[in-house]
């Protein structure tokens, strides 16, 4: 009896932690698959071999630079508003941040420390 109630918990455990982490990796490609959009549509093959370009992103997305600015606060616990979209290392690449088959990440932090998701 007592091993059934260990193995219970246990396989429990098991399946809220794979539960909420499916639900916490969300990718752009689901995103976007979701939305009706194919492989094809961004990386222009039916089998894709390398990352979209940035004018297919910009396509459906624009380039961004006129979005709303945001509020975020980095390491040293400092406020920022801006949008990153705008910033000053002028423009670059939309995969250096956004991902769609992995997680993204925010390029910025490869000087700065900010705190702030990227989808």
């Amino acid at each position: 009896m007592r091993q059934c109630s260990i193995t219970f918990i246990f396989l429990s455990v098991l399946c809220f932690s794979i539960a909420v982490a499916a639900q916490e990796k969300t990718f752009l490609a689901e995103t976007h698959i979701s939305a009706g959009i194919k492989c094809i549509d961004c990386h222009e093959t039916a089998e894709p071999v390398k990352k979209a370009s940035a004018k297919k992103c910009k396509e459906c997305h624009g380039d961004m630079t006129d979005a709303d600015e945001i509020n975020f606060k980095d390491s040293g616990g400092g406020s920022h508003t801006l949008n990153p979209h705008n910033a000053h290392p002028g423009e670059i690449r939309c995969t250096l941040c956004h991902a769609s088959h992995k997680a993204s990440t925010l390029y910025c932090n490869t000087c700065h420390k900010f705190e702030l998701q990227v989808p």
